[in-house]
């Protein structure tokens, strides 16, 4: 920052992130689950009367009435001085800091560069340097330029919310108004020839507008889920009357074929043929070749084995190690 600011034009504004090197707070508050000493010292410095006897809920009632109310960086007085104004992007928000385009170019430059994985530090030092130097003005302003256009998109979305939360309203005919139109309809059709299901239940039920400022998008960005149509608004809120829940009910699982008809068959036919591959006795037997696994491991106890050829020792070996450990301890 000592090195920023003379290079800086007079009154500048400084965006920052929210990295912890720019976050260093000044004074900073303390919270109910700080440390007792940390709190004593605190009170100690504003003045306050307290003891180690309190306990910290006392300390900290006493602390709350002190706390500032806005956070002061110690970043912003520095700059502050020089007559320069800090602007802070929001928290987890770093695709509108046009400089972590920027960082990503030059990450990619010395990537591409590193092709044989045997960078030094004074290669990479060069690396590094032609990586800034290969970031050009024209490239700050597209980046710069995508930064808006994203910043735009953002302000359209949180616009949407307060826009269209009461105009999304999904029909079911649970009213009384509605009972009353379904009589008048099944009153009305005695005369007229008997519809089937399917048309009495579209007839009774009424779906969202489709002209309606309400559809598949905005429902996406109120509620946070994905849906393709208003189609879907209307499945969902059918099932949740229905079921009191949107989530899908668990299916049942298929039958296992752990079972101890299955532990005994398989006992025996590798009783009668210890040398059967697993694949081989799973094909024969008709059970997955994973499941033959587990009764094998799990059940039975038996794990494959393979046979290793050793070097056979003799009497005079034992000696023979000896003087030869002896005379690579003299060498």
């Amino acid at each position: 920052m000592q090195q920023l600011i003379p290079n800086l034009p007079p009154q500048s504004v400084i965006v920052l992130d929210n990295a912890p090197y720019h976050s260093i707070q000044i004074d900073k508050p303390l919270t109910p689950y700080s440390v007792k000493q940390d709190m004593l010292l605190w009170l100690h410095k504003k003045g306050v009367e307290c003891n180690e006897g309190m306990r910290k809920t006392e300390l900290y009632a006493l602390i709350q009435p002190l706390k500032p109310k806005e956070k002061i960086f110690k970043i912003d007085n520095i700059v502050a001085d020089y007559r320069h104004t800090v602007l802070r992007l929001p928290p987890y928000m770093c695709d509108l800091n046009p400089l972590e385009l920027a960082w990503s170019k030059m990450k990619r430059f010395i990537r591409e560069c590193n092709v044989t994985a045997d960078l030094s530090l004074e290669k990479l030092h060069a690396t590094t340097i032609d990586a800034i130097q290969n970031v050009t003005a024209e490239d700050w302003d597209g980046f710069c330029r995508h930064v808006e256009t994203l910043e735009k998109q953002y302000w359209e979305k949180d616009g949407i919310v307060p826009d269209v939360r009461d105009s999304i309203i999904i029909n079911l005919d649970t009213d009384s108004d509605s009972d009353n139109e379904a009589s008048s309809d099944v009153s009305s059709s005695s005369s007229s020839p008997r519809k089937t299901s399917t048309e009495h239940s579209t007839s009774t039920t009424k779906l969202p507008d489709t002209n309606s400022s309400c559809d598949s998008r905005t429902f996406s960005c109120l509620f946070s889920y994905e849906v393709s149509s208003l189609q879907t608004v209307y499945r969902l809120a059918t099932k949740f009357e229905t079921d009191g829940s949107v989530l899908e009910k668990k299916r049942p699982h298929a039958a296992t074929v752990h079972t101890p008809e299955n532990i005994e068959a398989v006992r025996v036919a590798l009783t009668r043929s210890p040398a059967k591959s697993t694949r081989r006795a799973s094909a024969d037997l008709g059970i997955s070749c994973r499941s033959l696994q587990r009764i094998l491991h799990a059940d039975l106890k038996l794990f494959p084995y393979k046979i290793a050829v050793l070097h056979k020792l003799t009497a005079n070996d034992k000696e023979r190690r000896v003087v030869c450990c002896l005379g690579s301890c003299r060498r």
